[in-house]
């Protein structure tokens, strides 16, 4: 039951329906403090989805919303760009925001932030005590993204990260030294920060989880389907998935004939369309339930080219007995081992040799997947990080 503490979380979406891994690790967070805790939930808004979703669960006492229009966000990152200013902050700046925090931070006894792109609203706070949950490097990410080798639009976004990587490194060393309690999610972000320079004497690493009560086991099935689970609407994960269609499926159609290659998660409608006319490639859009779309895969995908903190969807993959494929990018912070848990593909011909070699090895598909599921089982349960979580809570107030 929740004591007379008081916390304000902000976060910069609404942290409900879960369709991307900052939103599920954010609302297990604060699902877990809410049995100790009073949560109240201030929460920028830029699409009528999120100001519109409802939260029933009983974690916060009152939550507000904040809308900010897209065309505003790029109008500031325009300003960003001129005045040296990292984009990510001057995308999420709402002066409609900072008034409703300003009114309402006095009343609480911790303010719980959600990612860099809000410690700006908390960085001139002395009366209070901050936890900035920072989740995972966006220097580390946008560094690596900038080295992607592509062609067209990418090349555009290539220049972007380019530009950004060093302005997001230089603010998050700042907000390291400026405040003593920061989580990430993997030890390979808090590395790159240090090997970059930056203080890391007060952060805290604290992986996510998996539910594994409510990911029931499946085990793989004898579908010639691959399956990719994750928030389209991240560049990492539209990237890994071209790549995948680019690079590697056709070898494995001209390997094993006609495999089928399904997306799960939230897309734009344009990315769907562009999908479906890739043939034997569908993409799902959101889903209430991701159980019923895995079932009958034979493996499961994650070959990342960029990306930063922990893939959850390995985890899930995991949770779920999919056997998986992945490389060194997307294994990261997981600590499983290969050819026990999963099976490693650090290049195209690698990645289509595992598939090739798992596709006709039933045993072997249901060997990966029953250790994978007592590995999760074994070290990811949410409920023993989010009590470091509470511990760090405790050390602040």
């Amino acid at each position: 039951m929740a004591n007379s503490t008081r916390i304000l979380v902000i976060t910069p979406r609404f942290p409900y329906p879960l369709y991307g891994g900052d939103l599920l690790r954010i609302y297990h967070i604060c699902r877990y403090l809410s049995r100790y805790y009073d949560l109240s939930l201030l929460s920028i808004c830029q699409t009528p989805e999120e100001q519109e979703s409802q939260m029933n669960q009983g974690i916060f006492t009152e939550i507000r919303k904040i809308p900010l229009h897209t065309w505003r966000s790029y109008l500031q990152s325009i300003g960003g760009f001129l005045t040296g200013r990292s984009l990510q902050t001057a995308y999420y700046s709402s002066g409609s925001f900072r008034r409703t925090f300003r009114e309402l931070y006095p009343d609480f006894d911790l303010v719980l932030v959600h990612l860099a792109r809000l410690a700006q609203y908390v960085e001139e706070l002395s009366d209070k005590p901050v936890l900035l949950e920072l989740t995972d490097s966006l220097a580390l990410n946008y560094y690596r993204a900038k080295d992607i080798e592509d062609n067209g639009l990418f090349s555009l976004r290539r220049a972007v990260y380019s530009l950004e990587a060093p302005r997001i490194l230089r603010y998050e060393k700042s907000l390291l030294k400026q405040f003593n309690a920061i989580s990430l999610v993997s030890e390979t972000d808090k590395s790159f920060l240090a090997s970059r320079g930056a203080d890391v004497g007060g952060v805290q690493v604290i992986p996510n989880g998996v539910d594994t009560e409510s990911l029931q086991y499946l085990g793989p099935g004898d579908e010639s389907r691959i399956v990719f689970i994750g928030n389209m609407r991240t560049l990492q994960n539209q990237d890994a998935c071209r790549y995948f269609i680019s690079q590697i499926l056709p070898e494995v159609r001209k390997r094993l004939g006609e495999v089928d290659f399904k997306i799960i998660g939230n897309e734009s409608d344009r990315f769907v369309s562009h999908l479906n006319a890739e043939g034997s490639v569908s993409a799902t859009g959101r889903v209430e339930s991701i159980a019923p779309e895995v079932q009958g895969a034979f493996c499961a995908v994650a070959v990342m080219r960029f990306g930063a903190g922990m893939q959850n969807k390995v985890l899930e993959y995991m949770a779920y007995g999919i056997p998986v494929i992945a490389n060194d990018i997307a294994m990261q912070g997981i600590g499983a081992e290969p050819d026990t848990h999963y099976l490693s593909g650090n290049s195209p011909e690698d990645v289509v040799e595992q598939i090739v070699s798992l596709y006709s090895a039933p045993a072997r598909r249901k060997e990966l997947a029953r250790q994978a599921r007592g590995f999760v089982e074994q070290n990811f349960r949410w409920e023993h990080y989010l009590h470091e979580y509470k511990q760090l809570v405790e050390e602040l107030l």
